[in-house]
């Protein structure tokens, strides 16, 4: 489990129990990153069992195509030339507005 998405960037298949649930917060950054990614599993919050139903499926699926989509996943979508992208093409719109 993580409490945050360091693992995707290293390429680590994660499993984290941060989905929203009614009632309670979303656990933000790290879960989007799981989600948007595919390079690991989510559970809700506070709920044991879907949490080792989840670890139990990422340890059952072959380790190196969830590592490389969480890696790739983190790589296109938030190194700097990625990030730095979108804020150029932000502020163009700003700008040409």
């Amino acid at each position: 489990v993580c409490d945050d998405g360091r693992r995707l960037v290293l390429g680590k298949t994660t499993v984290f129990d941060g989905v929203h649930q009614a009632g309670r917060d979303d656990h933000g950054a790290a879960a989007e990153l799981v989600r948007h990614s595919g390079g690991g599993a989510l559970a809700p919050v506070a709920d044991p069992a879907a949490l080792s139903r989840a670890a139990i499926a990422v340890l059952d699926t072959p380790r190196g195509p969830l590592s490389d989509r969480a890696r790739a996943y983190v790589e296109r979508e938030h190194a700097w030339p990625a990030a730095l992208g979108r804020l150029f093409a932000t502020y163009r719109q700003v700008m040409a507005a």
